[in-house]
């Protein structure tokens, strides 16, 4: 009787970076964002499935970053600020001036 070789892969998959829990700050900052940006949405009378198709994302996936499910990464933040119509800014919190010159 013929035995059947089992293969084992070795080979790891590494971790991806995207993988690792914001911190509680990171997360409080994350969920005010995204409140504005809802607030934003609703005061436009704009859908969550016209803001994927806008923004050009799956089906779901804006209800999947206004529910906490998932977080959208800094592009995807910037479309969906520009979908619309606003801009993402930073500042220092130092009261420097920012090294972004336009």
């Amino acid at each position: 009787m013929a035995q059947l070789a089992i293969h084992v892969n070795p080979i790891r998959r590494p971790i991806k970076p995207y993988a690792v829990r914001p911190t509680p700050m990171e997360e409080q900052f994350y969920r005010a964002l995204i409140a504005s940006l809802i607030e934003e949405r609703h005061r436009q009378g704009i859908t969550q499935e016209r803001l994927c198709q806008i923004i050009g994302v799956s089906d779901g996936l804006v209800n999947k970053w206004e529910s906490g499910v998932r977080l959208p990464s800094l592009f995807y933040f910037m479309c969906w600020c520009a979908s619309l119509g606003l801009q993402l800014k930073t500042e220092r919190t130092d009261g420097k001036a920012a090294c972004f010159d336009s």
